[in-house]
């Protein structure tokens, strides 16, 4: 595995050691042209911003399936404490729990 620098793995690193074929930069550039020959220059404008609207799409639903995983684990972590959950946000159980906690 390739090293940066500091001798950690970069990000791209990893995904280019996933990726079962390797691509280079002359091989990335000819699939890039070729793309730009199929859909042409007026239309590569609207398939890059469909495809960046899907990945925001797929980071904010990711985020949200995080987001609700941390509130079910605070709303079970206060229940254990005895701390009455309804109607409550999740930084309000949060400090509750922290008072609790600290109670102890």
């Amino acid at each position: 595995m390739r090293r940066n620098l500091q001798g950690s793995v970069t990000a791209l690193d990893e995904l280019v050691f996933q990726l079962p074929i390797r691509i280079g930069p002359l091989e990335a550039i000819v699939i890039l042209a070729i793309i730009l020959l199929i859909f042409g220059p007026g239309r590569l404008p609207k398939l890059a911003r469909s495809i960046g609207e899907a990945v925001r799409i797929f980071k904010k639903s990711s985020a949200g399936l995080l987001g609700e995983e941390e509130e079910s684990s605070l709303k079970k972590a206060a229940e254990e404490l005895d701390i009455d959950t309804k109607g409550k946000t999740s930084k309000e159980l949060a400090q509750e729990i922290a008072k609790k906690v600290e109670e102890k």
